[in-house]
Formats: C-alpha cells, sequence, structure tokens
C-alpha cells in the first residue's frame, strides 16, 4: 500500500496582525528598523504597512467673556500608525522585546481564525 504524504506550508498564510499607534513617527521608524535587523524575524512577518496620519485639532476658546470677535486657540495631536502582519507565532516574542524599548507606542494585537 502507498502512503501519501502532503506537504504543508505554514508561512504562507497571516495568522495575525499587530496594530501601532504613536505621537513621533522616529519611534515607529526606529522600531521597524529594530525588528528588520533581528534574526528571528525573517519572512515570518510583513510590514510596516503606512496608515495615513491623522490630525487631531481641538479648537478651545482663549476668551469666552467681553466685547469683540471670539479668539480661538487651536491646539493639534497628530496620529501614526503601522501595520505588520504575522506570520509564525514565533515572532511575537520579538515584537515584545522590541516594544519594551518604546514607551510611546501603543498597540493592538488581532489573530485570525
Amino acid at each position: 500500500m502507498r502512503s501519501v504524504v502532503r506537504k504543508v506550508k505554514t508561512n504562507s498564510a497571516k495568522i495575525g496582525s499587530i496594530k501601532l499607534t504613536s505621537d513621533s513617527r522616529t519611534s515607529l521608524e526606529q522600531f521597524g528598523q529594530r525588528l528588520k535587523q533581528a534574526p528571528s524575524c525573517g519572512n515570518l512577518l510583513n510590514g510596516p504597512i503606512a496608515f495615513p496620519a491623522k490630525v487631531l485639532s481641538v479648537p478651545v476658546r482663549r476668551a469666552p467673556g467681553g466685547r469683540g470677535s471670539g479668539t480661538y486657540d487651536h491646539f493639534k495631536r497628530t496620529q501614526y500608525k503601522r501595520l505588520y502582519q504575522i506570520k509564525d507565532f514565533s515572532v511575537i516574542d520579538t515584537l515584545f522585546e522590541a516594544l519594551a524599548y518604546y514607551k510611546n507606542i501603543s498597540y493592538s494585537i488581532s489573530f485570525d481564525n
């Protein structure tokens, strides 16, 4: 009787993704460079996929009372986002080690079922 052997590619499909958000573009770029230099990542990680920068603007009335024209201050905050696609669970350790150095980067991880 002949046995059939099937080859299964474990690294071809993504198993999850990690979405990074920060106020500093340089922090996200340094994080990406750190991941590229890590030997354990290799071809197990796709990215970074850059999202458009989101500018949050808050107008605040400077002088609420009195006559004349209203004067406003505008405070702006820019958020930058990057997406990495994970192909293997072994990359997650490297991601958390690299994120430990950057306090101003927030992240969310989602896994595909």
